[in-house]
């Protein structure tokens, strides 16, 4: 079993709130000898706090892919765009609405080097 060292957030919250993330690898992965494929992002300001929490999601008992890597990616991007619209004066809403359409955006980027179905499918799930 891993522990990892809580996170803290540095901001004027920080006095009113301790900020910690964690995980725990799952007992089926560590059976398996897979990795935790989980990520999460605490972003915060003296005004907002933010925590993005992304699921790997594994798809078989065989899985050996690396969602791990897309999660962190993700939680990241989420964490540092929502921080940016929020310090914008963005509505809660809005800003939720705009980073959804933003996420898209940025995977079809990352797959857009594929030049065929098959190679996208393959890529993510590799």
């Amino acid at each position: 079993m891993k522990f990892f060292r809580p996170k803290r957030a540095t901001s004027a919250l920080s006095e009113a709130f301790t900020l910690r993330s964690a995980k725990r690898i799952g007992t089926e992965h560590v059976r398996l000898s897979h990795n935790c494929q989980d990520a999460s992002k605490i972003a915060a300001t003296d005004e907002y706090v933010i925590g993005v929490v992304c699921d790997g999601v594994s798809q078989t008992i065989t899985d050996t892919s690396r969602s791990e890597v897309g999660a962190h990616l993700l939680s990241q991007f989420i964490a540092s765009r929502l921080l940016l619209l929020k310090q914008a004066g963005v509505s809660n809403h809005e800003a939720l609405r705009s980073v959804f359409e933003q996420c898209l955006t940025y995977l079809r980027t990352i797959v857009s080097f594929a030049k065929t179905e098959r190679e996208r499918t393959k890529f993510i799930a590799e």
